[in-house]
């Protein structure tokens, strides 16, 4: 039998107590690896609760946000399944990390809203893959509040048309776009390379000005100018289109790009043919077919496994490593990446569970509320028909009533004949009748 040391024991003592009696800061654990353990041993703990039938999912978030104080991850890949719309609301636990986190694969089916990513400013890449359930209206929403991004990957979203096309101009720093598999068309591409058209028409304008024109053209190319300023060159570099539906006209209006450096047009209207002007502008190669590529490692990436590509080469190889390293289970900084890693994707999980429990109480009380009212509208009724029927026995039969009142002195004519009515056939309201008789009446026509 192993005898645990004294930290064994201190680590055990803070998991178990979470999150009732302790402060967990980065201040009270500054060092990574200690975090890991106190994470680990806090998981076992919570699952025999939850085994044991005492788990509280508003204590265990409780827990998990106080080990996010601890986490500051650069780069994460999350896969949230599920089909409930509170998946949208428990985004909203990743502006803990809004100070760090930079790279952010995201697939989210049940996500109609991604205003929770908004508070994450410091992200340049951002990859939405999975996200089937998004509107463009929320996309448009999400990318208008992160104009920092350097790399965007919307691929395989039915619902990304050519309207999404003016939110992605307005994104000046983008290198990577990657489209494949969506509904955008060549209005997409004329609207991203509209500013870099536009200032190569200005340089023309401008040369001409220079060659010998007169005053009235000077004061048009000032105009122009100022005009020119509103619309941004693109800067993308890397441009996924495959399987979307673009044609010859897309491949056109690419050659007015400053840079190209990878082209994969897999798919769409584009014939192989067509390329060769950006080949020789750009000087890329040919990998396969409609794919154009000036490096080899960039194009097995894209084309053969089909990855998400950070603006930053080695960035991405940094983060592709840790990444393969968190897999294998091997070393310590793979270690605290896969813990890290698990422990986010835990904190979204168990908002939403934590928001599905809210949601079951609110409803039971709804359900119990609604039980009582309808007893107390039952125990009103039958007292209400007692009385009546007390009422019923103690006034004479309604036979014995003749069905036309005598006349009134002082009133002419005489009181109308009642109607037949179950119960009272035979009787006719009128002021003089006794009050137990009105409320017969009441209750029985």
């Amino acid at each position: 039998m192993t005898v645990p040391s004294l930290q064994d024991i201190c680590i055990e003592t803070v998991a178990r107590r979470m999150p009732y009696e302790v402060t967990f800061t980065c201040e009270a654990l500054p060092i990574p690896e200690l975090v890991q353990r106190v994470y680990s041993c806090y998981t076992a703990i919570a699952n025999a609760r939850r085994a044991a039938g005492i788990h509280s999912p508003a204590a265990h978030l409780a827990a998990l946000r106080q080990f996010a104080t601890c986490w500051q991850p650069q780069a994460l890949a999350l896969s949230l399944p599920g089909t409930t719309p509170t998946s949208s609301q428990a985004l909203h636990e990743l502006a803990a990390f809004s100070a760090s986190l930079a790279h952010l694969q995201l697939a989210c089916p049940a996500a109609a809203s991604l205003s929770g990513l908004a508070p994450l400013q410091r992200l340049t890449c951002l990859g939405l893959r999975g996200c089937s359930s998004v509107t463009p209206e929320a996309l448009q929403q999400l990318l208008a509040a992160m104009p920092q991004l350097l790399a965007l990957d919307l691929s395989g979203l039915g619902q990304v048309s050519d309207s999404l096309a003016p939110t992605l101009v307005q994104l000046k720093q983008l290198l990577v776009l990657q489209l494949s598999a969506t509904s955008c068309s060549d209005a997409t591409i004329e609207w991203l390379t509209y500013g870099s058209r536009l200032h190569e028409w200005q340089r023309q304008q401008q040369q001409q000005q220079q060659q010998g024109g007169s005053c009235e053209q000077t004061q048009a190319v000032a105009q122009l100018d100022q005009a020119v300023g509103d619309w941004p060159r693109t800067c993308i570099r890397q441009w996924h289109l495959a399987h979307t539906r673009v044609t010859a006209r897309a491949a056109e209006l690419l050659l007015c790009c400053p840079n190209i450096i990878f082209l994969d047009l897999r798919g769409s209207g584009v014939k192989a043919h067509q390329l060769q002007p950006l080949r020789a502008k750009f000087r890329l190669g040919a990998v396969q077919g409609a794919v154009l590529s000036r490096s080899a490692a960039l194009a097995a990436a894209a084309v053969s496994h089909d990855a998400f590509l950070c603006a930053d080469s080695s960035a991405h190889s940094a983060a592709a490593a840790a990444e393969a390293e968190a897999a294998a289970g091997v070393g310590k900084q793979g270690s605290l990446q896969q813990s890290v890693q698990q422990g986010v994707l835990e904190l979204l999980k168990a908002h939403q569970e934590a928001s599905n429990a809210e949601a079951d109480a609110q409803a039971g009380a709804t359900a119990a509320s609604r039980q009582r009212q309808l007893a107390a509208g039952a125990a009103w009724q039958q007292q209400q028909q007692q009385q009546v029927q007390q009422h019923a026995l103690s006034w004479p039969a309604s036979a014995t009533i003749h069905s036309v009142w005598p006349a009134v002195p002082g009133i002419a004519g005489t009181w109308p004949q009642q109607p037949a009515h179950a119960g009272v056939s035979a009787v006719c309201p009128g002021p003089m009748q006794p009050a137990g008789m009105q409320q017969l009446q009441r209750w029985h026509w």
